[in-house]
């Protein structure tokens, strides 16, 4: 398709190489650009990479392989007019621009501690940004992370540790921001998470306060579920839906969800 093949050429235009990544020594790459933890498949890119380094980021064409026939992609006809999908991924600028990011010389890219910071000992918190730091390893920061939190828990209790596991998170299915870290503390114990303001569910999330009288998931909705549905032979949930257990909503919440829909589906 000769218009398939301009507007490719039209985005690695200045670049030298066709659409396909196809430049000498270049290889392309297929990648999830989603800021969102949940949507793992959203803003589909091709990353061209040459010599271990990006080229460039580009959207990616539908058409590049497959023809529109055989796809056979929604059409909605209305009013006299005809809505069809676009062929090709429709990437936001934080996403097109990821190259740069990449490439900050404000990226950190090793684990710091403060030069003056010793956890064993003067931990000098007066110098809290204006002492300098220095690179550690992976497995010392490993280590003072798992050591920190075990402190606060002995001294404080669970709850002392706050988790700020809601929202979006740009995890790219690695660390889920709403799982890892709250599974493994609900195993230690317990904690208090964060609530922030609801800027992307303000519908289920205003209307679970009036109809279950708190937040959808707050952790003594999940504990109701976990003790009350495993011994219920017949369950109707009026008002709210489980289709399946949110990521990290932690075992008391996957044993409802299975008791209502049963373990193959949950």
């Amino acid at each position: 398709m000769d218009n398939k093949k301009k507007a490719h050429d039209l985005e690695a235009a200045g670049t030298g190489p066709g659409p396909l990544g196809s430049g000498e020594g270049e290889t392309t790459t297929y990648k999830n650009m989603g800021f969102c933890g949940f949507a793992v498949g959203s803003n589909s890119a091709c990353v061209d990479v040459k010599n271990g380094r990006i080229v460039r980021l580009r959207p990616l064409h539908f058409d590049e392989k497959y023809e529109p026939e055989e796809m056979r992609p929604w059409t909605i006809k209305a009013r006299g007019k005809t809505f069809e999908p676009t062929m090709k991924s429709l990437l936001p600028p934080f996403s097109i621009a990821y190259k740069k990011r990449t490439y900050s010389p404000n990226r950190i890219l090793y684990p710091l501690k403060r030069v003056d910071w010793d956890p064993n000992g003067e931990r000098n918190t007066q110098n809290r940004g204006k002492s300098k730091f220095v690179r550690i390893s992976w497995d010392e920061a490993t280590q003072l992370v798992a050591d920190e939190v075990k402190r606060i828990q002995k001294q404080y209790g669970p709850t002392a540790v706050l988790v700020q596991g809601d929202g979006h998170g740009e995890t790219h299915t690695i660390h889920g921001p709403h799982g890892c870290q709250t599974h493994l503390l609900e195993m230690m114990g317990g904690y208090t998470l964060q609530a922030r303001n609801a800027d992307s569910w303000e519908g289920w999330y205003w209307g679970a306060k009036h109809v279950w009288g708190q937040t959808r998931w707050a952790r003594a909705y999940r504990q109701t579920c976990g003790r009350t549905f495993p011994k219920t032979r017949t369950c109707s949930s009026s008002g709210d839906a489980i289709p399946r257990p949110r990521p990290g909503a932690g075992p008391d919440s996957r044993r409802a969800v299975s008791a209502i829909f049963g373990p193959r589906s949950a």
